[in-house]
């Protein structure tokens, strides 16, 4: 009986999860500058891809960022094929924010470069319970 019970919690903690909207393709970066996170709506397995939303806030005067980008890649030697992943690319009228895997975060006004910061992935639970202290 107690197995059943366990199971039984189990799977209502994942029916909340799904019901909630927590997605396991969710990122969140925090920079000295920034909180930003960072979903992808792309299909597993697929190399290049041209649907990721960052959305976040600056963190000293709190306005809001919401952007659409796609991931950065190398060329192979074909010319065409996506080889190295590089990060992140999102595009905001004249501003450019470039992300990388290791959470380095440039951000280019034109070919400007107007910030540059090492930020920490974390989990959005984790942002969560931080704004709630």
């Amino acid at each position: 009986m107690p197995k059943l019970i366990s199971s039984i919690r189990s799977l209502g903690v994942a029916c909340l999860m799904v019901a909630g909207g927590v997605n396991a393709d969710e990122r969140v970066l925090i920079t000295p500058s920034y909180e930003l996170k960072m979903d992808s709506r792309c299909v597993e397995g697929e190399v290049s891809c041209n649907q990721y939303t960052l959305q976040g806030r600056e963190r000293h005067n709190g306005e809001p960022l919401m952007l659409q980008g796609r991931s950065m890649h190398t060329t192979c030697a074909d010319g065409k094929t996506p080889c190295r992943f590089l990060g992140y690319r999102f595009d905001q009228s004249e501003r450019s924010f470039l992300i990388t895997e290791d959470g380095l975060l440039n951000i280019y006004h034109g070919d400007s470069l107007i910030l540059h910061e090492q930020g920490r992935w974390t989990d959005d639970n984790a942002v969560r319970h931080q704004d709630t202290q």
